[in-house]
Order: structure tokens, then C-alpha cells, then sequence
């Protein structure tokens, strides 16, 4: 998978979350990250649709797969190297195969997620990215496709004590301290990052929150969220965002794009009632 798609969501020419290349400037050099059905988005719950029909999202992940953990400069990506892995369900119209997650997070605990319920913002996001492969034969295919992919949006909260999900990641984040490091992983089980109850969810119509921010995403971000300690957040604030040699890097953080506005779009809700 990585072959056919290596980061799936970057795209050719050189961009940053940092000036001069960041956030703000990607319209220009990557026109589809002006478009208006962009991503990340602030979920204002008392704002989103609660649609009584909406099928439960089923998750039919293997229980172990064997993933490759990379550092490419602007994250760190644990690519499956199975293909077995799929979701379907909720306002999805096929089956969606797991390619690879991927981490946001901040350089301090007040900010770090790309998505934002009701103006909070998290130290850390979790994204599990999917393509249609019911439809489509290659996730490169599938990537500007406006039923191309499907990404679960898992909102990362701290706790005193260290979550062991996490430990087969942070474990091995020295190993991948540099860009371009990267390592087997033979044991990964992708349900476990998900939080306790994935029934209760948001969804919209949204990007790739990455250059070229291409629109074929549909998004599902749950209600509920997942803990991490802060010794192991930390560990993703070890990384560098550069080779070893490049005297010039700079550690890697603070890597999530600002929200987008949802013009007419609307977010539907899986739950009747929210806090």
C-alpha cells in the first residue's frame, strides 16, 4: 500500500505547517485547499442534524496486522501491510479498507487536534484512513474521487496513568526520531485505538487536511475519546521534522491545520442527545 500511495495525503511541492509554507498559503500553490468543503471543521453540537436512520458504522479490523512505522516530516504513519482491515455502515455506500493512521498533536497540552467540539481543541488526534475499494482498484485512484475515502477521527484525551493501546507506538517512536526513519511494526491492532463506544459519532462531507486537501473524504469523528499519559505524549514531541544530519530541523509538533469554515455544509450527529 505504501508503494501505491505513499502518504496518500501530501501531494508533490513542498509545504509546511510553519511560515512561509504554512496553513495560510496552500491555497496557492494546491487550489483544491480553497475549496468549501475543506477540513478540519469545529463541530458546534448544537449545531449539527441528529439523523434517527443512520446505520451504526461497522468496524471489521483484524485483530493483529503488521504495519510500517515512518517519519516522514510531517507525521508519523504506521502503514498496514494487510489488507483485510475494513469499515462500512453509517452513510457510507461501500466497503472501506484501512491503509494506514496516522498522529496530530501539539507542542503544548492546550492544542494539538485538527478537529475542534464546540470550540475545544485536544492535545492529540488520531486519523485511521480508509479508501473505497469496492469502487476503486488503488487508493491513488480513489484519492480525488468524491466517494474516495473514509477517515475515523479519534479525539485524544490525557489521564494520569500510561494507556497500553498506545505502547506499541510510543515504544517505538525513538526508533523513527528523524525523518525517513522507519520500522516494522509485527504486531498492531487498529480497534484498540478506537474509544469505548464508536455508535455515537459526527460525520460531514470533508478533505484531506493535508495538501492537495483534496474534498473526497467523508469524515467520522466520535463523540467519545481515547486517553493517553503525558509521559507518552511527550514521546511524539521527541520527534524531528528533518533527517539526522540537517542541522536546520525542528522538532515536529504542532502539526494539525487550522479549522475551515463549513459553509453549506451540515454535520450529522449518530446520538440523540449530547452534553
Amino acid at each position: 500500500l505504501l508503494v501505491v500511495c505513499p502518504h496518500l495525503a501530501e501531494s508533490s511541492g513542498s509545504w509546511t505547517y510553519r511560515d512561509p509554507e504554512g496553513p495560510n498559503t496552500w491555497k496557492h500553490h494546491f487550489k483544491d485547499c480553497g475549496g468549501y468543503e475543506q477540513s478540519p471543521i469545529n463541530i458546534v453540537p448544537k449545531d449539527t442534524l441528529f439523523e434517527p436512520g443512520l446505520a451504526d458504522l461497522v468496524v471489521n479490523y483484524e485483530n493483529n496486522v503488521s504495519a510500517k512505522l515512518f517519519n516522514n516530516g510531517h507525521t508519523v504513519q504506521a502503514t498496514f501491510l494487510t489488507g483485510k482491515s475494513d469499515i462500512s455502515g453509517g452513510n457510507l455506500t461501500s466497503r472501506f479498507r484501512a491503509l494506514q493512521m496516522h498522529f496530530h498533536w501539539g507542542s503544548k497540552n492546550s492544542r494539538g487536534s485538527e478537529h475542534q467540539v464546540g470550540g475545544r481543541k485536544f492535545p492529540l488526534e488520531i486519523h485511521i484512513v480508509h479508501y473505497n475499494a469496492e469502487k476503486y482498484l488503488s487508493a491513488s485512484e480513489a484519492l480525488k474521487k468524491g466517494d474516495g475515502l473514509a477517515v475515523l477521527g479519534i479525539l485524544v484525551e490525557l489521564q494520569a496513568q500510561d494507556n497500553p493501546v498506545f505502547s506499541g507506538i510510543v515504544d517505538n517512536l525513538e526508533k523513527v526520531r528523524y525523518k525517513d526513519n522507519e520500522i516494522i511494526l509485527p504486531y498492531l491492532q487498529p480497534f484498540s485505538f478506537l474509544p469505548h463506544d464508536i455508535a455515537q459519532y459526527y460525520t460531514y462531507r470533508g478533505s484531506l487536511t493535508t495538501p492537495g486537501c483534496y474534498e473526497s473524504v467523508q469524515w467520522f469523528v466520535f463523540n467519545h475519546t481515547f486517553p493517553i499519559s503525558q509521559v507518552q505524549l511527550d514521546k511524539f514531541r521527541d520527534l524531528f521534522d528533518g533527517v539526522k544530519q540537517n542541522t536546520k530541523k525542528l522538532p515536529l509538533g504542532d502539526n494539525y491545520r487550522p479549522v475551515q469554515p463549513l459553509h453549506a455544509r451540515s454535520v450529522i450527529r449518530s446520538f440523540s442527545k449530547y452534553d
